[in-house]
């Protein structure tokens, strides 16, 4: 078995689905279709969001614009737009890591961080940034290669 480097390690972890999907919920932004089912705060985000291109406006409502029609991060909902991830998760440290035979075991640290999204939002359809969260996953060696 190779040695893995620990940066090797955390970024394989990183890039992976499963630390991908960790928390996503919290990272989400439901937005009804129809002006009259939006409170204040979603009416302004739809605005921000039509600002930079993202949205149409079609007479009662808002619909994706060509630019968000194609990105993988708007989801039509029938009665409402979700759009996840509003965020992305940003390493604040690694914690520990340990060997246990063909197995690195890896404890970090990690926030949420606007993404260009989420910029546009008001503060309070985002996740804390403040709040530090911790992952713990491993990476394994299965003969050939290193996995997350």
């Amino acid at each position: 078995m190779p040695f893995i480097e620990p940066d090797l390690a955390v970024s394989m972890i990183l890039r992976s689905t499963a630390f991908f999907g960790l928390q996503l919920d919290e990272a989400r932004f439901p937005l009804p279709y129809r002006f009259r089912e939006m409170s204040g705060p979603q009416r302004a985000a739809a605005e921000a969001l039509r600002g930079e291109g993202w949205l149409d406006f079609d007479g009662d409502g808002v619909a994706l614009s060509a630019k968000a029609s194609h990105d993988l991060r708007f989801f039509d909902r029938e009665t409402y737009l979700e759009i996840i991830p509003v965020a992305t998760k940003q390493l604040v440290r690694v914690v520990s890591f340990t060997s246990h035979g063909n197995t690195k075991d890896v404890t970090l640290e990690w926030r949420w961080a606007p993404n260009e999204i989420g910029s546009l939002l008001p503060g309070e359809f985002l996740p804390d940034a403040r709040k530090v969260h911790t992952a713990e996953s491993s990476v394994g060696w299965d003969g050939r290669d290193w996995l997350a």
